[in-house]
């Protein structure tokens, strides 16, 4: 009896030894399970959805940590007023999650760059950050600014190139620090419900998800690998219906898609224009920006191949477009972890919006002390 003991004692200690030493190498090495945590969101009828105003959090990814913060119209950083100062040129910069400067490792993105610069040159130009997050979402911007960013007074409006343009379908709001997804926005007070009920108390699975790595992966692996050979794994983790798949995904990526599983559905979310449609949409636009004599220039940041074919396609219509030609280096991004600018990445980007702002676009009468 002593001798079976004995071995049962030492079979169980091997066990609990290999799972301790098996969560701390995970714990370590794979940054791919940290909890991510969302950017505070509200819906938005014009865009879908932008930043709750005045709110301040904390961005964690897999790649990221960095403190944000909105104003009180939405839109990241700093407040700036309605009404232009005078005597000031005034851009406002549209785009994506790259331009926000939120998904970077730091504070200093490249519209608070551009902003030191100029203050430190005394030069009269303010940079106001305009851009919202997610792909695909050109005709959604090309409706912010003019339905209301030309408001803002803008001397100049550098939009992110977007081309051929798309239109996504999509509302977000941020929830109990969860980020609901969805197609509709009459959805969304039943994405609410459903978290109130499901994911407003703690569970054994929740409790076991902020504890145990382990635990992480094997959730990501079943998000990882939906097929037939993770059916045991997924009743595992509770995969009794569709709705648990939600709430694993909510603990498991602060991230909830609501009612988004067929693929109608999902086809249904992007709209793809053609390149002669896209064209059309941005000459309506700028010649709407012209008559209140606001200039509009389309922009790449780092190096792009069809810039060429772009410069022969914008050129003969009136569109202006700046590729900054930035050569891509690996100290820009975050590689595989994630593809969005680091501080290198959007001083580089600063450093050479600065110069070409200064030299070729900016009226010299705003500039006190020429770029050195």
């Amino acid at each position: 009896m002593k001798p079976f003991l004995k071995i049962s004692g030492l079979i169980l200690v091997s066990l609990i030894s290999m799972i301790i030493l098996t969560e701390v190498a995970l714990r370590l090495t794979c940054k791919k399970l940290i909890r991510c945590s969302p950017h505070m969101y509200q819906t938005d009828t014009l865009t879908g959805y932008r930043y709750q105003p005045n709110a301040k959090w904390t961005f964690v990814n897999i790649a990221i940590k960095n403190a944000c913060y909105s104003n009180s119209h939405g839109f990241p950083g700093d407040e700036f007023s309605l009404k232009k100062k005078e005597g000031v040129y005034r851009i406002i910069i549209v785009g994506d999650s790259n331009d926000t400067g939120f998904n970077t490792d730091g504070p200093l993105n490249y519209v608070k760059l551009l902003n030191k610069y100029f203050q430190t040159n005394n030069i009269r130009v303010e940079v106001i950050n305009c851009a919202i997050d997610g792909k695909d979402r050109g005709i959604r911007n090309l409706k912010l600014i003019v339905k209301e960013l030309v408001n803002y007074e803008p001397d100049l409006i550098l939009l992110s190139k977007p081309f051929p343009l798309t239109d996504r379908l999509r509302y977000r709001t941020t929830y109990k620090n969860i980020q609901i997804n969805c197609l509709y926005l009459n959805e969304m007070d039943s994405a609410k419900l459903y978290v109130d009920k499901e994911l407003s108390h703690k569970t054994f699975v929740v409790h076991l998800f902020d504890w145990s790595y382990i635990f992480r992966y094997v959730c990501k692996y079943y998000f990882d690998n939906k097929d037939d050979k993770t059916k045991k794994l997924a009743q595992f983790i509770g995969k009794s219906n569709i709705k648990d798949i939600y709430r694993i995904r909510a603990y498991a990526r602060s991230e909830m898609y609501w009612l988004w599983e067929k693929k109608t559905e999902k086809q249904l979310e992007i709209k793809q224009y053609s390149e002669d449609k896209s064209l059309q949409f941005l000459k309506k636009v700028n010649n709407a920006l012209s008559k209140k004599n606001v200039k509009l220039i389309l922009f790449d940041t780092y190096e792009n191949k069809n810039s060429g074919h772009l410069r022969k396609l914008f050129n003969p219509n009136g569109i202006n477009y700046l590729p900054l030609n930035i050569p891509p280096k690996k100290e820009y991004d975050f590689g595989k972890l994630d593809e969005h600018s680091t501080q290198k990445g959007h001083k580089a980007i600063a450093d050479a919006f600065y110069s070409v702002l200064i030299d070729s676009i900016i009226p010299k009468e705003y500039i006190a002390q020429m770029h050195k």
